[in-house]
Order: C-alpha cells, then structure tokens, then sequence
C-alpha cells in the first residue's frame, strides 16, 4: 500500500511552462498582434492580460491541488484534472522501465522527474511526475520494482561502461546530428525576409558580402562553409549537453544509464525487455574506426522514438568485448554472409532511377542545373556501396543483419524477439530470383523493423525455416 501523495509545488511552475510550450503556436500570433499595436491596447488591454494570466495561475494551483498518485491492490493510480476527473490504472506487472531525470526547475530545487514506462505505451511516458524529492522518487522506483518484477538469475556480472571527456568531445565532433542542425538553420534562414520583411536581411548580407568580396562564386562558398561550422558548433553543443557525465552500469536482470549535463537523465530498465541491437557506424565515424551502439527495447523511447544509446563511441575493436562484457545476450562472433550478387543491379536502379527524374528538368530548366547530373553519379555509387555491405548470418538463436544507408548499421536480434517475419517479391525480384525479407520487433515507437532487400529466395527459405523453428 502506498498512500495518496501530491507532487512538489514547484509542480506548477513545471505545468505553466509545458502548457505555454505546447500552446506556443496558437499564442505567437496574438503576441505579435499585441506588441505591434501595443498602444491599442493599454489601459484595459493592459488589465485584461494580467487578469487572463491570474486566473491561469489559479487553475494551475487547483490542478496541481487535485493531481495525486498512489499504489493500491497492484495498481499505481494516478488523478488529476479539475472539471474532468481523470483516473488512470495501471498494472504494476506492465511496468518495464522508470527514468529519473533533472531539468532546470528540478535542478533549482533541488527535485526529480520520474517517468514511468510499460510496454506498448507510446513514444512518451505513460506517467510524468514532474517534480519529487529525490528520496521520494527512489522509494516510490523501489515500490514499482518490487512489486512489478521477479528477480531473474544471471550469470552476467557486474559490469560498467564511462565515456570519458576525450571521447565525449570526439562524439560529439562526429555526430550524425550535424545533417540535422543544418537542415534546421537554412529552414530558419530561407523564412527571415517572410518574418522580418522590413529588414531586408537578404538584401543587406548580399551587399555587404559584395562589398567584402569582388566574386560572387567566392561569397558562395564562404557562405556555405559558415553555415557548415555553425552546424558543427552548434551539434557539438548539444551532443555534449546530452551526453554529459554519460555512464553504464549492468548488474543481473538491469541496466542503469545516467547521463547529461543540463537535464540530467537516470534509466532503470531490465534486460528482459531488450528487443534488438544495433552497431552504427555513422559516415564521419566509419573512416576513423569509431562506431556507437543502440538498443530497442520495449515500453522505453524517448519523445522522438528513437533507440536508447547504450555506448556513445566506440572503437570497432572494442565492440565485440564491449557485447561479451556487458550485453552477452547479444554477442555474436559468426561471419556475415553477402547477399546475392544478382541484386547489385537492383540496389543501385532503386536509387539511380529517381535521381535521374530529378536532375533531368533540373539540368534543362534551372540555370547551372548541369551540376545536377552528378547526383545519379553519386547514387550509382552509393547503391553500389549498399549492395556490397548488406550481409546476413545466423549465430544459434541471433539473426545478425547489416544494411547501410548512408552510415553502417548492424543489428543483432534474438528469435524470440521477432513478433513477425514476412517476405514479399514484386515482378523483377520474381525473375532473378530474389525476395525482400522484412521483420518486426516490440519497441515503444510501435515496433521496430528491419529488412534485408534483395536476398536470394534459397536464403530467405533459410531464415524463415530458422524463425519457425
């Protein structure tokens, strides 16, 4: 029995901020309109907010007053709302995962989040209890645990993981997340001259770039490579951020991670629930021998669904030590076998052909759009270069698959993991003989899949006879 308690009252201040956050596109119009034609609105407009922002301020003091949660009869419950009572039930025995973590309004006073995770519950948490104190949150952990699961016997022993400052730096220097941070600058860039047309933006760092250098070419270019920079720092910063302090610990039936610098993050999970895992070598990180690992596990994701890190940076030597130590379930010594060598052609046709209906008009109608040819230069190589790194093998009860996109990636899953396997062949596979074998496994984000594209239909008989068994 664990009876009703309330959150911390720093509660609130957590509420008002992910209620603006979440509202932030609906209220961003409307604070435009009021600083623009603010002096329309002083005087009444003035008390109108303030009595708008009261009344908030009250019902999140209410909210908070009537959100409580408990254990009761194998149960954690939890209620909340003030006109619409909410109640939620769950079974301590679905509960597979808890998170500590510490945000900035934790931080300040010195509290914790708790998040409970089960399986099949969504990207996001089931339970969010924003702000508790740090021994109420171990106990209220030490409940769930207890009562929710068995001790498993292990022969794993204790064993632990630290990425050092040196490899921090190093993974944060060659994150994928660079691509991303890039993207996300020139979509703010292109929307300037839309959000601010009065500043001509565009206009005055054209003339100023023209005024510093004689070649247009050569602004380009520059331009080019300080957006490229300011990507890096900025993916750097926020690898460091997250990865800050990143540690691993493996002792039995769980796994203890803890990282960050800024939201300090704590994952309890057990190993029973581990679906998958995957080796990435990411394309800066391939050349230098480096490479990261994942798990998918099921009833944990984080708000993007994406796998949990279990070893930021590694050396490739290190990966099988690494698996043999911590994650044994999972090693695998075996060969990988590559696919049929029939599917080359069909590996580099998938990309090349939209890559030719791409640059085709481009290099027709736009000036300087010859450039564009060299992408289906580039996608004869890299379907190339996926063909030859798709390989397969099976170690005893481990399917061990490898595909590449751009970066390397190698997943190892359990046959008992596998809650579907299923082949499909269209007409030009049916003539060389090849299928496209496709599975899925238990993950928070729905299930997480993988595929092998192309495979020899002899070989696809061979994996299907093994999934059976």
């Amino acid at each position: 029995m664990y009876e009703p308690h309330r959150l911390h009252p720093a509660a609130i201040l957590v509420f008002i901020g992910r209620n603006l956050r979440q509202m932030w596109q609906v209220l961003l119009p409307w604070l435009a309109i009021i600083i623009g034609k603010w002096s329309s609105f002083q005087g009444w407009g003035t008390f109108l907010l303030a009595l708008t922002g009261v009344i908030y301020i009250l019902y999140t003091i209410l909210f908070w007053m009537r959100y409580n949660y408990s254990i009761q009869e194998q149960e954690f419950l939890l209620e909340s709302g003030l006109f619409i009572k909410k109640k939620m039930n769950i079974p301590l025995e679905r509960i597979h995962g808890v998170q500590i973590s510490q945000g900035l309004v934790q931080r300040l006073f010195g509290l914790v989040k708790l998040e409970v995770e089960t399986a099949g519950g969504g990207k996001k948490a089931e339970v969010s209890l924003v702000a508790l104190e740090r021994m109420e949150a171990e106990r209220l952990r030490t409940v769930l645990y207890g009562k929710s699961t068995q001790t498993v016997e292990s022969e794993v022993k204790a064993a632990d993981y630290q990425l050092t400052t040196r490899r921090l730096l190093l993974a944060a220097s060659t994150s994928n997340g660079i691509g991303v941070t890039l993207a996300a600058m020139l979509t703010v860039i292109s929307q300037l001259d839309e959000w601010f047309p009065s500043l001509r933006i565009y206009e005055q760092v054209g003339q100023k770039l023209g005024h510093w250098f004689l070649s247009s070419y050569l602004s380009i270019i520059l331009g080019i490579f300080l957006a490229i920079i300011l990507a890096w720092i900025l993916s750097l910063i926020g690898s460091l951020v997250r990865y800050g302090g990143f540690t691993l610990l493996r002792e039995g039936d769980r796994i203890l991670i803890k990282q960050g610098w800024v939201e300090k993050k704590q994952l309890n999970l057990p190993v029973r629930r581990l679906q998958a895992v995957t080796v990435v070598e990411g394309v800066l990180r391939r050349p230098l021998g480096l490479a990261s690992i994942e798990l998918v596990s099921a009833g944990y994701g984080d708000s993007s669904g994406t796998a949990v890190v279990i070893a930021p940076l590694l050396k490739k030597t290190e990966i099988s030590g690494f698996l043999q130590s911590v994650f044994p379930e999972f090693a695998f010594e075996t060969e990988l076998e590559q696919i049929d060598p029939r599917a080359r052609v069909s590996y580099i046709m998938r990309l090349l052909l939209p890559s030719l209906l791409l640059a085709v008009p481009i290099s027709i109608f736009v000036p300087y759009g010859y450039l564009s040819l060299l992408l289906p230069v580039a996608a004869i190589i890299l379907g190339n270069r996926q063909y030859q790194d798709a390989a397969w093998a099976i170690e005893g009860d481990k399917l061990i698959v490898r595909s590449r996109f751009l970066g390397l990636v190698t997943s190892v899953i359990p046959r008992r993991r596998i809650q579907w396997l299923g082949a499909s062949q269209h007409f030009f596979q049916r003539r060389k003989g090849l299928q496209r074998l496709a599975l899925t496994t238990a993950s928070t984000a729905g299930g997480a899949s993988f595929a092998l594209a192309y495979i020899g239909s002899a070989k696809a008989a061979v994996i299907k006879n093994w999934f059976q068994q």
